[in-house]
């Protein structure tokens, strides 16, 4: 049976291997908190937000310093799509929608 502690016991990282980007990433669970403020603003963007700019509004959510402090904002997006390559940027998605429940690998069906 689930206690308390497993229900305050805090975020979730994991660090993952960037290799087009020559180096590594820290990426956090969101807090229902952060999560909702994702859903409000996603549903702020334009109808014809293409889904990479949202890939790009999520990974601001998840991509942390060492110290865990968020690195990138929302005016950071385009940057980002221009520098980071596509199957590396999928990656870090990919690997950050796992780390929040959000994936439908295999391992998320099963835990449904």
């Amino acid at each position: 049976m689930l206690g308390r502690d497993d229900f305050i016991s805090g975020k979730r990282f994991k660090d993952i291997e960037c290799k087009s980007l020559g180096g590594w990433a820290r990426l956090q669970s969101l807090s229902v908190s952060e999560y909702i403020e994702f859903e409000n603003l996603q549903s702020n963007y334009r109808d014809d937000t293409s889904q990479t700019e949202l890939v790009g509004l999520f990974l601001t959510f998840c991509l942390v310093d060492e110290d865990n402090n968020r690195i990138l904002t929302s005016s950071d997006i385009p940057a980002v799509l221009e520098t980071v390559a596509p199957a590396e940027l999928m990656d870090i998605f990919n690997a950050a929608q796992e780390l929040n429940g959000l994936s439908d690998t295999e391992e998320d069906q099963e835990k449904k």
